[in-house]
């Protein structure tokens, strides 16, 4: 009798745990999972492809890449932090934007890299922040600032050094 008693007291305690995790089971949420709160926007030239490419190593944010095709037609490519980037269609960008859903979508390299089309259907609905200085490395500070990854700005100078020394090598 009492092990019958024991035995139903632990098949009824297995079964509250797991009904209980099994209704807060969530596969959108966990260590793996990072909010998207910032869109980077960015063109397809090399310093500001690099920043972005290391801003999203650091962060998980997702890139959209603008990037002029053979024709002039502006190709536009989604780089989610976890998978290959895939092409979207340009009448589609909006679409894309609104499923990231960001909090404030940054463009690093300015309007003239992007496309100011870009920047003002991103500008109607979301906040947009415009890093369009001269001095890459200023870019690169101040992405490093607002995205709070302090050694943005040593690692872009370190492979922007790397790629001029290869550059100048190739030259030779």
């Amino acid at each position: 009798m009492k092990k019958s008693i024991l035995g139903l007291v632990v098949v009824l305690l297995v079964a509250s745990v797991t009904t209980a995790s099994a209704l807060t089971w969530n596969p959108f949420k966990g260590a793996g999972r990072v909010k998207n709160s910032d869109l980077l926007l960015v063109g397809n030239v090399v310093p500001a492809r690099l920043l972005a490419d290391l801003a999203q190593w650091y962060t998980k944010q997702p890139i959209l890449l603008v990037s002029p095709d053979a024709s002039g037609d502006d190709r536009v490519y989604y780089a989610p932090a976890a998978s290959r980037a895939t092409t979207v269609e340009k009448e589609k960008f909006l679409e894309v934007v609104d499923f990231i859903n960001p909090n404030r979508v940054i463009v690093i390299g300015g309007k003239d890299i992007v496309g100011q089309e870009f920047v003002d259907a991103v500008g109607e609905k979301y906040k947009v922040l415009v890093l369009d200085s001269g001095n890459w490395g200023n870019n690169a500070s101040a992405l490093g600032e607002l995205l709070q990854v302090s050694p943005l700005r040593s690692k872009f100078d370190e492979f922007m050094a790397n790629l001029k020394k290869v550059s100048e090598n190739q030259k030779n």
